[in-house]
């Protein structure tokens, strides 16, 4: 779409951030909350994030 600004353009200093979050009910099995909690080898993050980011 070449006739549309991106965002930056539009609104100088804009910043998007994004993160997910992953429920589970009340009572789910400890052996699947812990798995879910392990760190993901595909899942990178910039070292000066890692800081930022608690399960």
């Amino acid at each position: 779409m070449p006739d549309v600004s991106a965002v930056a353009e539009m609104l100088p200093g804009f910043n998007n951030t994004t993160w997910y979050g992953l429920l589970a009910p009340a009572g789910t099995p400890a052996p699947i909350v812990n798995r879910v909690n392990e760190p993901d080898p595909l899942f990178r993050v910039e070292p000066a994030r890692q800081s930022g980011c608690q399960p």
